[in-house]
């Protein structure tokens, strides 16, 4: 059963949200950070360009360095790197909350004509990522 849903812009908390996934799945897939492990410190560096698609906004280039702790002999043990990138584009907002199992907007019959409700769609209705796109 097809669920019609509003393509509405996303807002600034769902863009956030969408980021905050993805860099948690990086973080989980391909990365050493594991919770039977210890680390006597850490060093990271993040940034992220935002770029709007049909908007006036200017790109917003978010960035961080921090340092955490130190190396147990004083600073001369190996140093472990992992490194880790990842992109996102898309022009359908509905699309960016299927990819991210994200709410959408529909409209439902109300008292004085539709009116807007935010919905989980199921994972059996949902695109999904790496499904094909809609037409």
């Amino acid at each position: 059963m097809a669920i019609e849903t509003a393509n509405e812009p996303l807002s600034g908390s769902e863009i956030k949200e969408i980021m905050m996934k993805r860099f948690r799945e990086l973080l989980d897939k391909d990365c050493t950070l594991h919770d039977d492990l210890q680390y006597p410190g850490f060093d990271f560096k993040l940034t992220a360009m935002i770029r709007f698609h049909r908007s006036h906004t200017t790109s917003t280039l978010v960035w961080t360095d921090q340092h955490e702790g130190e190396a147990i002999d004083g600073g001369d043990a190996e140093t472990e790197t992992d490194n880790l990138a990842d992109t996102y584009t898309t022009d359908s907002p509905a699309e960016a909350r299927d990819d991210h199992n994200l709410p959408h907007t529909v409209y439902v019959p109300g008292p004085n004509g539709p009116e807007k409700q935010k919905i989980m769609i199921p994972d059996a209705v949902r695109r999904g990522p790496g499904r094909p796109r809609r037409s």
